[in-house]
């Protein structure tokens, strides 16, 4: 079993370039960027919400995370920005503020949608 993890493991780091090597990262040990649980909830949240076929806006990611204040999300993002702007595309021109997942933010969704679900069947 450990093996075929090991294996698992490997094949994917070949596939995809992890968040924490990524060069745009400035200093890892910030604490800016220790953002792993909450970078998972507003990706997935984003990803859930586009699903759905509503914008995603500041007001609607607040709804989909249970927070009583939308403007903590603009916050979020702005503090985060180096890494954010990789995998989420953040539209001011438009009012209210839109956010899609680029290309990449796609990627780190279904990555993580894989490796949940890897794991859950252990």
């Amino acid at each position: 079993m450990i093996k075929r993890v090991l294996e698992d493991r490997n094949r994917v780091l070949q596939k995809f370039i992890p968040i924490y090597i990524s060069s745009e990262i400035k200093d890892p040990l910030r604490q800016s960027m220790r953002i792993s649980d909450s970078f998972k909830k507003y990706l997935t949240a984003i990803n859930r919400v586009s699903k759905s076929g509503c914008l995603v806006t500041n007001k609607a990611l607040a709804n989909e995370l249970s927070l009583l204040f939308y403007g903590v999300i603009s916050k979020f993002f702005k503090r985060n920005r180096v890494v954010m702007k990789q995998y989420i595309e953040i539209d001011k021109t438009k009012r209210p503020t839109v956010y899609t997942l680029t290309n990449k933010g796609v990627e780190a969704i279904s990555m993580i949608q894989y490796f949940k679900e890897y794991y859950n069947s252990i």
